[in-house]
């Protein structure tokens, strides 16, 4: 489905159909985060107290 919204973004050019795109992409993204999370009880980059990801890399 997202190589379809794609190729349909790029023969149209509508932003519409590019947010459509971009949509499909982080609902996967979002999914597969899921799945990793279920899998091995903790999302891939988290580390543990939140000092990173909460401040986005800076040290609070």
């Amino acid at each position: 489905m997202e190589e379809e919204t794609w190729k349909q973004f790029m023969s149209t050019g509508k932003v519409t159909d590019y947010l459509t795109y971009k949509m499909i992409q982080t609902m996967a993204d979002s999914e597969q985060k899921a799945r990793g999370a279920a899998r091995h009880g903790a999302e891939s980059d988290s580390d543990g107290d939140g000092t990173l990801s909460d401040s986005h890399g800076r040290l609070r």
